[in-house]
């Protein structure tokens, strides 16, 4: 059996996320994150001068809307 990590489109499958795997982007010190801990986190950091402070974290029950919110906030 082959496994699919990821979609036709490029982006992680359900499962992948299922495996612990994180989909993110980083630029100018903010990174965002999406990844999947019994529900789906989208989460928004910044680093700087060694600190890090969250700007955005939010947890939703469906693939589908964390997908949404990550791909609405861009960096």
């Amino acid at each position: 059996m082959k496994v699919k990590f990821y979609n036709k489109n490029g982006e992680l499958s359900e499962y992948s996320f299922c495996c612990g795997y994180v989909q993110s982007e980083e630029k100018d010190n903010i990174r965002k994150e999406l990844y999947k801990d019994s529900v789906y986190h989208f989460k928004v950091i910044s680093r700087k001068d060694g600190l890090v402070e969250r700007l955005v974290w939010n947890s939703f029950y469906s693939l589908t809307d964390a997908r949404k919110a990550y791909k609405s906030f861009k960096i």
